[in-house]
């Protein structure tokens, strides 16, 4: 089966210097990005393979020299478009241009640390949240859809009631949760800033307590794959109720679901496992879904050495890049898992 989203680091560059980027340090920061040309050629292999959903992100889109020219062609192809951006750099003629594009522009996603100064610009850099805050408060005032990204550290779960409030009063859509793992620039910060398991859990269950009774038009969502543990017997079985038609039954996109694309064109098994195999502009995508690389892949996500046997294993294999960035295996159970049923 082909994959029906693509996920593209368009650009490797980028105005801030975040102390936990992903890409610093990492593969995509290294690459060349392709010309306009090349980008053109992308966007019509991926409309080739009736791939209609296309998430963008970087480094920072809107640093791109061709990000207007990539968004009118992805619209002509008549692509669902995602963007993903830190917010700093939504001046009057970029909105403009975004507004122009409404109709194909599902979502803007945009990442914020902390509810605060204090805990967003200690990552990201001294005045990058009143200048963030500013800008979403100018899409909303422009009628401009947007969602906040939120890493969780050891440092800021606790904060999800004040991280709502602030969605809500900037008039973001939704909240959409992560964590910070040890991948690029973030191998370099101390161990103690990421999350626990016994923390990632505490949070959940607060996480759940919010989600139940929480208004229906703004979104909650937990992005890793074990949040049903916090009430297994009631969301199991709606779980395996949901996937019995889908054809991949497992969280992770890696060589199934989604196609990663890097700057110069490559494909990787994910953003965070930046480990790339074959060019998009030379290869067909059947080949390299049906390739020795891809297969052995999928092995590793389906097969996670640490997660036979465990009851759950028909509806969640754990997040194998947080694996390898806390263990050093690709297979091992996903650590930040709390589950006892092996």
């Amino acid at each position: 089966m082909l994959p029906t989203v693509a996920t593209w680091t368009f650009t490797n560059k980028c105005n801030l210097k975040c102390i936990y980027c992903a890409n610093r340090g990492n593969h995509i920061n290294s690459v060349e990005e392709l010309s306009t040309h090349q980008k053109f050629k992308v966007a019509e292999r991926l409309s080739s393979y009736n791939i209609k959903e296309i998430g963008l992100t970087g480094g920072e889109f809107f640093l791109a020299k061709d990000w207007q020219d990539i968004l009118k062609k992805l619209g002509d192809l008549d692509f669902d478009i995602s963007i993903n951006s830190n917010g700093t750099l939504f001046s009057d003629r970029i909105i403009k241009v975004v507004e122009k594009y409404a109709d194909k522009i599902s979502n803007i996603s945009v990442s914020l640390d902390g509810y605060n100064e204090e805990f967003h610009d200690r990552t990201r850099g001294k005045g990058t949240f009143a200048k963030t805050i500013y800008n979403l408060r100018s899409l909303k005032n422009e009628n401009i859809n947007f969602d906040i990204n939120w890493n969780l550290t050891s440092d800021n779960y606790k904060h999800l009631t004040k991280m709502i409030d602030l969605c809500k009063d900037i008039g973001a859509k939704g909240l959409t949760i992560s964590t910070l793992e040890p991948i690029g620039a973030g191998k370099l910060l101390d161990r103690n800033l990421f999350i626990t398991s016994s923390q990632l859990e505490t949070f959940t269950q607060m996480f759940y307590n919010i989600y139940r009774s929480h208004e229906k038009n703004f979104n909650l969502s937990l992005n890793y794959p074990f949040s049903f543990l916090v009430d297994p017997n009631v969301l199991v079985p709606l779980i395996r109720e949901q996937r019995k038609t889908w054809e991949n039954r497992h969280n992770c996109g890696i060589f199934s679901n989604r196609i990663f694309i890097d700057p110069a064109g490559n494909i990787l098994p994910c953003n965070f496992i930046q480990e790339p195999t074959d060019n998009l502009l030379n290869t067909d995508l059947e080949c390299i879904w049906g390739s020795k690389t891809a297969i052995e892949w999928r092995k590793i996500v389906q097969n996670r050495n640490k997660c036979e046997g465990c009851t759950y294993s028909d509806i969640c294999v754990g997040c194998p890049a947080v694996a390898l960035a806390r263990t050093g295996d690709v297979g091992a159970r996903d650590p930040l898992c709390s589950s006892t049923r092996i």
